[in-house]
């Protein structure tokens, strides 16, 4: 879900630098780049707690 949230935010502030309109809205431009960079630091945490580098021993028999 995050994923897909990312990839809109980022549409988002695409179409926000192309279209003249948008571009005189300040403000907006300022909430979706905080939603963008809120969303890519929880997906880092995520992505991060996922990762099963750590190797547990094996237990002696």
């Amino acid at each position: 879900h995050l994923r897909k949230a990312i990839i809109r935010h980022e549409e988002s502030l695409r179409l926000h630098g192309v279209c003249k309109m948008l571009r005189k809205m300040d403000i907006l431009q300022e909430v979706l780049s905080h939603a963008h960079a809120c969303s890519l630091e929880k997906y880092s945490d995520i992505d991060q707690e996922d990762d099963f580098c750590e190797v547990a021993e094996a237990p002696e028999i």
